[in-house]
């Protein structure tokens, strides 16, 4: 694209890298600032397949649970049909997120520099040396679908409780 900017090439771990070594394979974290501090919400990885260079076009996507673990089902990215495994064969239920703690903590630790915006998505991937790396965070379009398709409810149980803070206890 003309306004493209690139800054660095990313190498990414081996174990995220041998999923689709043609792109990069984002995390997505979703936090959220409430009135007790920067709160994690949920995650997602959106992999590349086949020869699509970008990892949500003709990708795959699949949540991810608290310790890093994917769920069972993931999501094809073109049809919105659900899968169970990435088309290398990977089963999505036997696959961990390298270092995710450190993923998840980096996100909640840079939401606190964002001020007054209050939900967040964060793209990472992860350095062969297992650091986060930083892609970019996303302000007014989450990418929220993936996540529901595949899990249910982003706010999953605290949904009511966080729409009553939200917009200020409408029933």
């Amino acid at each position: 694209p003309q306004d493209a900017i690139a800054q660095a090439i990313i190498v990414q771990h081996p174990e995220i890298d041998r999923l689709h070594h043609d792109s990069i394979n984002c995390i997505r974290v979703v936090t959220m600032l409430r009135p007790e501090g920067v709160e994690y919400i949920c995650a997602y990885f959106r992999m590349g397949q086949g020869g699509n260079r970008i990892d949500y076009l003709g990708g795959c996507s699949c949540t991810i649970q608290p310790d890093g673990r994917l769920n069972p089902h993931g999501c094809d990215n073109m049809t919105c049909d659900l899968v169970d495994a990435h088309a290398c064969g990977q089963q999505f239920s036997e696959y961990r997120i390298p270092h995710f703690e450190k993923i998840k903590e980096t996100a909640m630790r840079l939401h606190c520099k964002l001020g007054d915006f209050r939900i967040a998505s964060w793209d990472f991937s992860v350095s062969p040396e297992g650091e986060p790396i930083f892609i970019e965070v996303n302000l007014k379009y989450g990418g929220t679908k993936y996540h529901q398709l595949g899990k249910g409810p982003m706010f999953g149980d605290k949904t009511d409780e966080i729409f009553n803070e939200v917009y200020c206890d409408i029933k």
